[in-house]
């Protein structure tokens, strides 16, 4: 397979019969698209070859989502969004970073119209239905914005990890350009490259590790739960300084060179916001937010 964005030379070399390759005497046939860690290569880089695959594979998941709703018992709508989620979104998704959709308008459509189609058989939504409430009620971003934080989020995980080759390829990459054209051109053809411009100077100093965090613990440690089962009683007959003063005693061995972090979440009045705090004494920190206006107290308490 011979790779060339250069339509005349590859044109030429297709005619002309050039570049014969052979093994043991035995030529090796050419081929135009090869797939290759899931993604199908074309012979001039377009991508063209796996988005028209995804296309297809797209329909075929419609006609599977429109037997599953058709069925005289109902499927439920989380179920059908999840085999959407998982089938179509899933391949989709997979290798947006270095796709570029902008300049491929007709494919962007074909794939939105797909999910569009697939949330509104799953959700049991009209033909007539805003597109923005689809998306709203099965709690989708739009594929275009989806494929931009994906690309964000790919470029922020590279940089905690030590000498990671994604972001050492970035800064090889930012480092060759000589020109405010050259890095424009990188930046339109590039998702990650973009994402890498705009968020280099997010985090100064950023958190490097070579493994999750998470896992700097013991497997004991990460899985032990502790129990705490006392129970006041009798607390309209007492002050709040006994209250606090008995929970103080019955929690202590639980408390013991631990730090704990008090979390709550409250409504101050009718049609105000909704605050939400958190305070550990040990660390003598403390944090508040007040959330949106669409948030409830049981957004806070969550």
């Amino acid at each position: 397979m011979l790779f060339s964005r250069n339509n005349s030379a590859r044109r030429l070399i297709r005619e002309q019969n050039l570049l014969k390759a052979y093994i043991n005497t035995q030529p090796i046939e050419r081929v135009y698209n090869v797939r290759f860690l899931g993604i199908i290569l074309d012979s001039n880089l377009s991508g063209k070859a796996h988005f028209e695959y995804l296309i297809k594979k797209g329909r075929s998941l419609i006609n599977i989502l429109s037997s599953l709703a058709a069925v005289w018992w109902g499927s439920h709508p989380q179920l059908l969004l999840t085999l959407y989620r998982a089938v179509f979104r899933g391949s989709i998704e997979y290798g947006c970073q270095i796709f570029i959709l902008h300049n491929k308008k007709t494919l962007l459509l074909q794939f939105e119209r797909l999910q569009y189609r697939a949330i509104r058989l799953a959700m049991g939504y009209r033909q007539s239905t805003p597109i923005n409430v689809i998306l709203h009620e099965a709690r989708e971003l739009p594929l275009k914005l989806r494929f931009a934080a994906l690309s964000e989020r790919l470029v922020l995980k590279a940089t905690s990890i030590n000498n990671g080759l994604v972001l050492r390829s970035l800064t090889s990459m930012e480092a060759s350009l000589c020109t405010p054209e050259e890095k424009y051109e990188a930046i339109r053809r590039s998702p990650s490259f973009k994402h890498y411009i705009l968020n280099k100077n997010t985090f100064d100093n950023p958190f490097q590790s070579t493994f999750h965090p998470a896992f700097e613990a013991s497997y004991s440690e990460f899985v032990f739960r502790e129990s705490f089962h006392h129970v006041l009683s009798d607390t309209k007959n007492k002050t709040d300084q006994m209250i606090r003063s008995e929970f103080l005693a019955n929690s202590y061995n639980l408390r013991d060179s631990a730090i704990t972090l008090y979390t709550d979440g409250s409504k101050t009045e009718e049609g105000g916001c909704v605050g939400a705090a958190v305070y550990s004494p040990e660390l003598g920190v403390s944090f508040r937010y007040k959330l949106s206006t669409e948030a409830s107290v049981f957004t806070a308490e969550a």
